[in-house]
């Protein structure tokens, strides 16, 4: 009898939390929604990403498709953020580079005596791209992360293509730290 009476209330405990469950999941992706209505775009990106690990089959795929429309609109929004002139404030290493100054598709580097370095990059369409930072190759076929945290732009190196087309990976943890 008493497992009788366990097995009813474990039931009845299950059927109370997916309801819990299933509210939580629709006020999550209708809080997303409405994020997107009102331009918080970010926000938005952020709670469809949550959600999407226990949302509906149905929810995630519309999830899927709105994360994925808004990761061009955050890209835009960096690049913006990124623009500009930013000297150096730290290295892991001693480099010459005193600043740089990004463009559109290049990055300016000025280094000691107004020694002056154009690199060509590209700007990855990675889809794990995450709203802080961007995957550059240099002309050199180096991969770079940069990203921008708290006023502070970092580049960091990450890769080299080699004959093949194999990336190698380095631990060498190049890293330059900038300010505006």
């Amino acid at each position: 009898m008493k497992n009788i009476i366990a097995i009813i209330f474990i039931l009845i405990s299950a059927k109370s939390f997916s309801q819990v469950n299933e509210h939580y999941r629709d006020s999550i992706f209708s809080l997303a929604q409405n994020c997107i209505k009102e331009n918080k775009i970010e926000k938005a990106y952020d709670l469809f990403s949550y959600g999407s690990s226990f949302f509906s089959k149905n929810q995630f795929e519309k999830a899927k498709t709105k994360t994925d429309s808004l990761r061009p609109i955050l890209r835009q929004k960096l690049l913006k953020e990124i623009i500009g002139k930013w000297n150096l404030t730290s290295s892991h290493y001693k480099t010459k580079i005193q600043s740089i100054e990004i463009f559109n598709d290049r990055i300016l580097f000025i280094e000691e005596n107004d020694i002056r370095r154009t690199e060509k990059i590209i700007f990855e369409n990675d889809p794990k791209f995450i709203k802080k930072y961007f995957e550059v190759i240099f002309s050199d076929n180096s991969k770079w992360f940069l990203s921008l945290e708290n006023e502070y732009l970092t580049l960091a190196f990450v890769s080299e293509k080699i004959d093949d087309g194999e990336l190698t990976y380095s631990d060498n943890n190049d890293e330059y730290v900038f300010k505006k």
